[in-house]
């Protein structure tokens, strides 16, 4: 009710206490706000004016910091004006405030038709808070408009809208109120009132209007998710706070208003990264424990490394593809590198089969961690919804925010908290994708082309990428911990030694259609390392 009639009416009141005031500076410094600094020879107040659609208000603050950045000022046109009075339109939601040459109309219809116009002595506007070319020249009027008497409405029409709607000027929350006073049920037709009851509902409606006008209280009562200004005690809602300020009530509904605005949006961004969090880990989980494909990677690779071994020694290299039949009459195609002989082409299945193996028994070590996970990820959710404002909110992503694995919206991330990153000392800083996408994004958009790309051989794993400021191979022991990071990320994890390949990013593409994090190395070099974390750091 801050833009109720009877509000502004008293608001006007208090406004016209800065008797001596002259206008210092106007300004903006975020959307839909403008505010106005008046001053005397002593003090400074601080008109402020909203028009976003949820909080729009007009009310007077004690102090206010104008920000250094990201501020405009607005409305030349009364910069020194001398404040004189200030006075509510009867019957509107418009405040008319006069300097010694220019008027101020603050109109609060609400939203986009909220706006602040300056107008000279003859009510053309010169200047405008919102859309001032639009407005400039046209003359301020207030149109008339027939507000219906209580006995004007359709008998059909509820008592409560009848009071709320009338010339009475009450709005829902005042009809609700009174009508609960009188013990009167508001869901009853105003045509079904007999005329003795309808007579005692006027009257009542002008003690209550009286009382609004020469007895108010300045009341802030706490809804379930909204705080309401009142002039008026409510016996529905639990009392907040009293003040001896209109201005400060109307303030403090505001902020608690905005407040519990936040309170929605930082819930709805930490709801979604838990059930995120949630169904990523339980993903992962269900992968793991789906061992037979990987059971058989290891079975094939074998087999084809035996048979490879059986081919004769002296027989003609087959080229890239080479048949053979194993003990049960399978017949396997298996594709070969023709540059080198069957022994190493045994080798690499073999290798394969020993990687593929070494991530079995990874995920068996890594299943109980992420179980872990799931589990506290579930004990948290029962703790989220427990919280009831935005303190305990901001406490709970702190404590969980190693849970929360995606980025939450009312964080401002720069792209390098998209990839893992760790410090390896003498300025070096090296970025480790996440996922496949990530690998993608970190290679092909954020590394340079001079940066250092490595990843482990012959298995999957991470991207790596070295930021380096010049196109130099770093000192020797900055790569090697730059390649222990690329083996312990990756499906070797657990091998006692991993070959690493390591190139500029310059000589890595993405052919076109390959699949996500898929990408072609050229002019590769390789170092042997132990995967490992540098030291002191934390997966």
């Amino acid at each position: 009710m801050i833009r109720n009639y009877y509000t502004l009416l008293h608001l006007c009141n208090e406004i016209n206490n800065l008797s001596g005031f002259a206008v210092k500076e106007c300004w903006t410094q975020e959307s839909d706000s403008l505010v106005i600094e008046l001053s005397d020879s002593q003090t400074s107040k601080y008109l402020i004016f909203r028009s976003d659609g949820k909080h729009d208000a007009l009310f007077i603050r004690n102090q206010f910091a104008r920000a250094g950045k990201n501020s405009v000022t607005l409305l030349d046109e009364i910069s020194d004006e001398l404040f004189q009075s200030c006075e509510v339109f009867e019957k509107e939601r418009i405040i008319r405030i006069r300097f010694i040459n220019t008027l101020a109309y603050f109109v609060l219809f609400g939203g986009e038709n909220s706006n602040v116009f300056i107008t000279n002595s003859d009510d053309t506007i010169i200047d405008a808070f919102k859309n001032p070319s639009k407005h400039m020249g046209e003359k301020f009027v207030v149109e008339s408009r027939v507000i219906p008497s209580i006995n004007d409405f359709n008998s059909e029409t509820m008592t409560r809208k009848a009071v709320a709607s009338s010339d009475y000027l009450f709005g829902s929350v005042y009809a609700e109120e009174l009508l609960n006073m009188m013990g009167l049920n508001p869901e009853l037709p105003i045509g079904e009132l007999p005329g003795a009851e309808i007579d005692l509902l006027l009257d009542s409606c002008d003690k209550f209007r009286d009382k609004l006008i020469y007895d108010p209280v300045y009341m802030v009562y706490e809804d379930d998710d909204s705080y309401i200004f009142s002039l008026t005690s409510l016996t529905k809602y639990p009392l907040a706070k009293q003040f001896d300020s209109i201005s400060d009530a109307i303030g403090f509904a505001i902020s608690k208003n905005i407040s519990s605005g936040n309170f929605d949006k930082l819930s709805s961004d930490i709801k979604k990264a838990l059930q995120f969090s949630l169904s990523k880990n339980q993903k992962q989980l269900q992968s793991m424990k789906n061992d037979e494909n990987l059971l058989k990677s290891i079975n094939d690779y074998k087999t084809i490394g035996d048979l490879l071994m059986t081919y004769p020694e002296n027989a003609e290299l087959p080229g890239k593809l080479l048949e053979m039949e194993d003990e049960n009459g399978v017949v396997h195609k298996i594709k070969l590198e023709p540059k080198y002989s069957i022994y190493k082409n045994a080798t690499y299945y073999f290798q394969k089969s020993k990687t593929a193996e070494l991530e079995l028994n990874s995920r068996a070590k890594r299943i109980p961690s992420i179980e872990k996970r799931i589990e506290s990820i579930n004990e948290a959710i029962l703790e989220f919804d427990t919280i009831e404002n935005v303190k305990s909110l901001e406490k709970f992503k702190e404590k969980f925010k190693h849970l929360l694995s995606i980025k939450m919206e009312f964080e401002k991330k720069t792209p390098e908290d998209k990839y893992k990153k760790f410090e390896l000392g003498e300025g070096f800083t090296v970025y480790v994708g996440k996922n496949a996408a990530n690998n993608d994004e970190l290679t092909m958009r954020f590394a340079k082309p001079n940066d250092l790309w490595l990843h482990a051989r012959g298995t999957s794993g991470s991207h790596v990428v070295l930021k380096l400021n010049k196109p130099e191979k770093p000192p020797k022991h900055i790569l090697e911990k730059a390649a222990e990071l690329a083996a312990y990320y990756s499906g070797a994890r657990n091998a006692k030694y991993v070959p690493v390949i390591y190139t500029f990013k310059k000589f890595v593409r993405k052919p076109k259609g390959a699949n996500i994090g898929a990408v072609v190395v050229s002019k590769e070099e390789v170092i042997m390392v132990e995967p490992k974390l540098p030291a002191g750091a934390q997966d």
